[in-house]
């Protein structure tokens, strides 16, 4: 299965307009299999999802400009507290978010382009030191093939 495949329907709808004018404004480029999911629907609550190795079941995908909900985030409000706090590089991409509230990010630099980190805060320090050891997925496409359903 896929993250697409966990997703919980709702009516938000991107157009590739959008996201190219998302990716142009932080100058980041996603992967096209990203930009499909984004495409269909623009983020939301999964299904209890995830993977054994996961510390947590996924909760959302996280939405491009508009939240799903009203006090939701977006993926550009966390790029904008990113730039403000100055903490997590922006060529980290927060897309994903576990049920403690954690973030899977994906990263969009030349030298990485495409690996997944998992960053939990108990952990943060230890992720700036290094960051290798918290990669869970070498691209996107790996990450999405590793997503099953987790039952209760």
């Amino acid at each position: 299965m896929a993250l697409a495949d966990f997703l919980k329907k709702n009516e938000a709808k991107l157009k590739i307009e959008d996201i190219e004018k998302f990716e142009k404004s932080y100058r980041v480029q996603l992967p096209e299999s990203m930009k499909g999911i984004y495409l269909q629907q623009n983020g939301g609550y999964l299904f209890r999802c995830g993977n054994p190795d996961f510390d947590l079941p996924l909760k959302n995908l996280y939405p491009i400009n508009n939240p799903f909900r009203e006090t939701g985030n977006t993926i550009n409000k966390l790029l904008d507290e990113q730039k403000m706090d100055g903490l997590i590089p922006l060529n980290l991409v927060p897309f994903c978010s576990d049920e403690a509230g954690d973030n899977y990010y994906i990263r969009t630099d030349v030298s990485g382009y495409g690996k997944i980190y998992y960053i939990f805060s108990e952990f943060f320090d230890d992720f700036l030191e290094n960051q290798e050891a918290y990669c869970v997925a070498d691209s996107f496409d790996e990450f999405d093939a590793m997503i099953g359903k987790i039952e209760d």
